[in-house]
């Protein structure tokens, strides 16, 4: 078995509160869900407004497309356009 990590550290410029930061995030989270069924949760700060850390994992039987969704994922954050990305780390665990 094999498993799938992915930590992603967000910046959101325009973001004046907690209130639209969740609302974003709400967002992100839904479109991954839809597209991909994968549960996406903030991981750390909570209570800043423009800073989140998101993580999600991921199980499967196959290194290769365990780290080919982690980064169409990835890359998906990216092109919403929602937040900045200034940290991703990602890791395939035998476990």
């Amino acid at each position: 078995m094999k498993v799938g990590l992915l930590k992603l550290e967000l910046f959101f410029p325009y973001c004046h509160s907690l209130k639209e930061k969740r609302h974003f995030l709400r967002k992100i989270k839904d479109k991954i869900f839809a597209k991909h069924k994968v549960l996406v949760h903030e991981v750390a700060h909570h209570d800043k407004w423009q800073r989140a850390q998101l993580g999600l994992a991921l199980v499967g039987h196959e290194a290769t497309l365990l780290s080919s969704l982690i980064d169409k994922i990835e890359n998906q954050i990216i092109e919403y356009g929602l937040g900045e990305v200034i940290d991703s780390q990602s890791e395939i665990i035998d476990f």
